[in-house]
């Protein structure tokens, strides 16, 4: 049995989601496969999307496979992204205010945004410079 904030089967937990093998059972809370969705959302949704930051922590397990499963679903569409790596919540603002910088037109969050920190600053963000977001 697992739950898991991530990807399982970047995570090596299981081979498929819709055949896990073994015996495992369990919820995993966001996929690459979702997070591919989300991608093509935003561009539905945000009319010349042309510059996507996205927000991972690549040291969790599974976040760099969901990256890459990120650019890759980008690069058909269009859309540049722009890589913000969130190492420690407490850096969280740092990586942020660096990407801006770079003028995104909209922000994708990778990982749950478990502090209240974390949600917290990406509120204020997001209402200070009106960015689009979407995060799992």
């Amino acid at each position: 049995m697992f739950v898991v904030a991530g990807d399982p089967v970047a995570m090596l937990l299981v081979a498929d989601l819709a055949r896990p093998g073994g015996n495992m059972t369990g919820i995993a809370f966001t996929t690459s496969r979702l997070t591919v969705e989300g991608v093509r959302w935003l561009q539905l949704l945000i009319p010349g999307l042309a510059r996507l930051g996205v927000i991972w922590k690549p040291q969790e397990p599974g976040q760099a496979h969901t990256f890459t499963a990120v650019q890759a679903a980008a690069q058909p569409l269009g859309v540049k992204i722009v890589s913000i790596e969130a190492r420690l919540p407490t850096q969280l603002g740092d990586t942020v205010r660096g990407v801006m910088s770079q003028q995104p037109d909209a922000i994708l969050v990778l990982f749950p945004l478990e502090a209240s920190l974390e949600r917290g600053f990406l509120a204020s963000l997001t209402n200070v410079t009106r960015l689009p977001h979407s995060s799992n």
